[in-house]
């Protein structure tokens, strides 16, 4: 039997409200010799019927159904299923345009590439107000292949840390052990970077491909302590970067994507109007982090170290 050229990995927990949109975009491209992977979650709406009246008009869909256990461990699921020579991970809520995996997978084949991205927008959960400025900052006109190259990219979060706009070589994942860390959420943080990192080239479709759904009870803007996991999967990068003894080599820009980082969730704690004791705990808590600490103490003793000279000098 002849390998897919692609495995659509979608990974679905409870969102009837956009299931089939984003079903209908995936399902619209020419399916030949591409494999459709959902993985149920454990959906407790109706997200389960939804799948099996697309699964009698599509018989060619593939659909797992296992217990919760978080968005990483859907799509570990279905990439340990998967058998295309590509794999993509839309997210259920999102919209994918036509022809654009099309055009992805063209990108990787002339490149030879392990990792395409593509350009994003986003809109509203009502599928109004689309904001086409914003997308992926950076215009990649060439590949990527040194690791400056790659990183450097992400550091300045010219390139986003999301998942779901990247087609990637699947065995390029399988050589490099590449799998999504379970129990954090943010964890496409992780595998992005990892996966930049172990790439041998990385390629750019300056296209917007995919629509972002920015979602009401999305994760920023309902706050609990496991907003503080982008905190700690940025902590777990640094002990990467250590192991690979790479962290001095790109330690400044490192501190300051961990500073961004931190804000990020600074910023959301700030604007939740929902629980304002719960906000000002997790502020407390991000703002006590050691390693934030550190890099602010060593920044400003800098800057007073600059000011000083000025004085002098002039």
């Amino acid at each position: 039997m002849k390998q897919p050229e692609l495995s659509i990995i979608v990974p679905v927990y409870n969102v009837e409200s956009y299931l089939e949109a984003c079903l209908d975009g995936i399902l619209q491209t020419d399916l030949t010799n591409r494999e459709v992977i959902i993985v149920d979650d454990g959906s407790t709406d109706t997200s389960a019927q939804i799948i099996n009246r697309y699964k009698q008009r599509y018989p060619g869909i593939t659909v797992y159904r296992k217990e919760n256990g978080g968005l990483s461990d859907a799509r570990n699921y279905g990439l340990e299923r998967a058998t295309g020579k590509y794999v993509i991970f839309p997210d259920s809520d999102d919209l994918v345009h036509a022809g654009a995996f099309d055009k992805m997978i063209a990108e990787a084949e002339r490149q030879h590439a392990d990792i395409v991205v593509a350009d994003y927008y986003e809109f509203s959960e009502e599928g109004k107000h689309y904001r086409k400025d914003r997308y992926d900052k950076a215009i990649i006109e060439k590949p990527l292949i040194t690791e400056e190259e790659r990183l450097h990219p992400l550091f300045l979060i010219d390139v986003s840390f999301a998942v779901w706009n990247k087609l990637y070589r699947r065995s390029f994942l399988s050589e490099n052990n590449l799998t999504f860390l379970k129990g954090f959420w943010f964890e496409d943080l992780d595998f992005v970077f990892t996966a930049f990192y172990r790439a041998g080239k990385v390629v750019k479709v300056n296209e917007m491909l995919i629509g972002y759904r920015q979602r009401s009870g999305s994760i920023m803007k309902n706050i609990n302590n496991k907003i503080l996991d982008k905190v700690t999967i940025m902590e777990k990068l640094g002990v990467f970067l250590d192991k690979e003894g790479k962290i001095e080599k790109y330690r400044r820009l490192y501190d300051i994507l961990f500073i961004k980082m931190c804000f990020s969730v600074l910023y959301a704690c700030i604007m939740n109007r929902n629980d304002k004791g719960k906000s000002k705990e997790l502020i407390g808590k991000v703002l006590e982090n050691p390693y934030l600490k550190k890099i602010l103490r060593n920044y400003l003793s800098r800057y007073k170290e600059l000011k000083t000279k000025e004085k002098y000098y002039f």
